[in-house]
């Protein structure tokens, strides 16, 4: 079994206990006082998934700690709305939704310092991307296994990010205006 759960202490951080069903938003107090088989601190794509997996089992109970609130909002949910528009503020930089970190002062860039955006948010970065993906080469994730961790590939890492997706096909109007490939095997 998993809860969810959103709340801000001081503003400053959130809890969150998922659920392998539904969510439910619960006080820090009502948090401290659940019992959990685990608990995964950061709320990100990386802990999320974590948490869900762990809930394969029913009867397994997930508390998630998460730096960032649950935000459901337009900005998140239609990735369009995620950039720059005359009518819609960007999420990048905007202090609710991106921490705002900067890079070191770069000596080849003159002392510049970069924005590094990062999700303010119950599923991290991924809710300030725009749903962008890209996984690395071949070569990249075979790399790991080079240096010493064995079942770390390409091949391995790839059944496991599969396993993580759903494929939905585009309606026919969408392949036949846009050219979209329907095939799974592809995506």
């Amino acid at each position: 079994m998993v809860f969810f759960q959103s709340l801000s202490l001081a503003g400053l951080i959130s809890v969150h206990i998922l659920s392998s069903v539904r969510g439910l938003e619960v006080s820090p107090q009502i948090f401290a006082k659940g019992s959990y088989d685990f608990v995964v601190v950061g709320g990100g794509t990386a802990g999320l998934a974590l948490a869900t997996r762990l809930t394969d089992d029913p009867k397994i109970c997930v508390g998630v700690i998460e730096a960032g609130v649950a935000r459901l909002d337009d900005k998140v949910l239609i990735p369009g709305l995620y950039t720059e528009s005359p009518t819609t503020p960007t999420v990048l930089g905007d202090p609710n939704y991106d921490w705002n970190f900067l890079t070191v002062p770069q000596s080849r860039l003159d002392g510049r310092q970069l924005p590094m955006h990062s999700g303010k948010m119950l599923g991290g970065s991924s809710g300030i991307n725009g749903m962008a993906h890209a996984r690395a080469s071949k070569i990249e994730y075979d790399g790991f296994e080079t240096l010493g961790n064995p079942g770390w590939n390409f091949d391995v890492l790839q059944s496991a990010m599969k396993s993580s997706e759903n494929w939905t096909a585009p309606s026919a109007f969408v392949q036949e205006t846009y050219f979209a490939n329907n095939d799974p095997k592809d995506h």
